[in-house]
């Protein structure tokens, strides 16, 4: 099994954009008035509207869960730590599935790549296991493949889904105000954004990336690579 659009590359329409949304765990852990407003605007901006969206969700505490049992056992090993995490992500994206139910959800890399073949605006809710797992990591070119460490968070997956699907940028959605943060290096400087998304970002230079926040009333903020 292949990345999906290492199987068959995605055509677009020139006029069809294609996004990929993260949103971050901390907003799905976040009071449910906050999520409902974010929810709110993307079902009413009218770019998002008009583009194919890919989007994918953080783990949260979840993950945060397992970050602090390896540290109460540092023998447990880093590479199983990484997958182990990347499995909990289903169970965010089966709630954020119940939770956004204007998403398609895409569940497997069939479904991924029938979705990425589509033309037309859309809503994709990506289970990340569909583009990255053991298998198919192994089957990503190096310049691109995130490293199976604490290092990748689901900042550095949304780059690379956006680089399967052939996309135009990435929206990482961040509670805090992030205007004065000018680019990437930074971000990952302060650890608003995990070093991977960097790393493999310096080896494209695309796609653009930029950060939605809320600050009385949602904002983009795009960074400079």
């Amino acid at each position: 099994m292949r990345p999906p659009s290492m199987r068959s590359p995605s055509i677009k329409t020139p006029s069809t954009k294609t996004t990929v949304l993260k949103i971050g765990g901390a907003s799905l852990f976040a009071p449910q008035s906050e999520f409902n407003r974010l929810i709110d605007y993307l079902k009413t901006d009218e770019t998002l509207l008009n583009s194919r969206v890919f989007l994918i969700v953080g783990g949260g505490e979840t993950v945060e869960s397992m970050r602090l049992l390896h540290g109460i056992y540092p023998q447990l090993d880093p590479i199983a730590m990484h997958w182990r995490c990347i499995e909990l992500l289903d169970a965010t994206w089966q709630i954020a599935s119940e939770l956004m139910d204007f998403c398609q959800p895409i569940p497997t890399t069939e479904s991924l790549q029938q979705a990425f073949s589509s033309h037309t605006p859309s809503w994709n809710l990506v289970r990340p296991g569909a583009f990255y797992s053991p298998i198919l990591a192994q089957q990503l070119p190096a310049n691109i493949s995130p490293d199976p460490s604490w290092k990748t968070t689901t900042d550095a997956l949304a780059w690379l889904l956006a680089i399967l699907a052939q996309g135009d940028e990435v929206l990482l959605i961040k509670k805090a105000n992030c205007s004065s943060i000018k680019s990437l290096a930074q971000a990952a400087a302060c650890g608003i954004v995990d070093p991977e998304i960097h790393r493999l970002h310096q080896t494209t230079q695309h796609p653009s990336i930029s950060f939605l926040y809320d600050d009385q009333g949602w904002k983009i903020h795009p960074l400079d690579s």
